[in-house]
């Protein structure tokens, strides 16, 4: 039989009663150790922000001495199950003439993709942003200076007014002019070796 139930009777009515004095004080009992703070955290980009959050040691620590304290009921391990429903909980039982009483007392919570900050994670995340801003603004600029050179090479060989359709076909015929073209643009990355590699990564 499961406590509390709909049934009506004096029996019912008492086990009723008992159970929901039960369970006045045992959410008396545990709301102070599931009060929350305000705390700093770390997102998965290195920024930081606040969110509430609670202690599940002291409610571990609650549930132990709560066990402790039972006279005549068999206990067992305090559990925390960290899978898709997170979980903190004891179980009780006991025998009362002919009648087996089990208790179950827990919490269940929601755990967030939150981290503990860390100085030289937030710096570290920090110089990779730096980095890939500061290497994304220089391939840029090497790009326009190549386009610039390759402009200005067509305009000396009177090619730069041929129209996009008209100058694919001369370079597809013309493999001595693809490769003028590309050493040209090798002697604009030359003029940066710090790029070498940066497109890979």
């Amino acid at each position: 039989m499961r406590i509390p139930n709909n049934q009506n009777d004096d029996f019912s009515k008492k086990i009723n009663g008992n159970f929901n004095d039960i369970e006045n004080i045992y959410f008396k009992s545990i709301k102070p150790f599931l009060s929350t703070r305000e705390v700093n955290v770390m997102l998965q980009d290195g920024s930081i922000t606040n969110t509430s959050t609670f202690d599940p040691k002291s409610v571990l620590e609650f549930y132990r001495s709560f066990l402790k304290d039972l006279k005549n009921w068999d206990t067992h391990e305090v559990q925390l199950n960290t899978d898709e429903s997170n979980r903190i909980y004891c179980q009780i039982s006991t025998t009362l003439d002919n009648y087996i009483i089990k208790g179950y007392f827990g919490i269940q919570f929601n755990v967030l993709p939150y981290y503990k900050p860390d100085k030289q994670v937030i710096h570290i995340q920090k110089e990779l942003i730096d980095l890939s801003v500061k290497n994304s603004a220089l391939l840029e600029s090497v790009a326009n200076i190549g386009n610039n050179t390759i402009r200005q090479e067509l305009k000396n060989m009177s090619l730069d007014e041929m129209e996009f359709e008209e100058l694919f076909e001369r370079l597809l015929q013309n493999q001595e002019l693809i490769v003028k073209l590309e050493d040209k643009i090798k002697n604009v990355e030359r003029l940066y070796p710090e790029l070498e590699g940066a497109e890979k990564k």
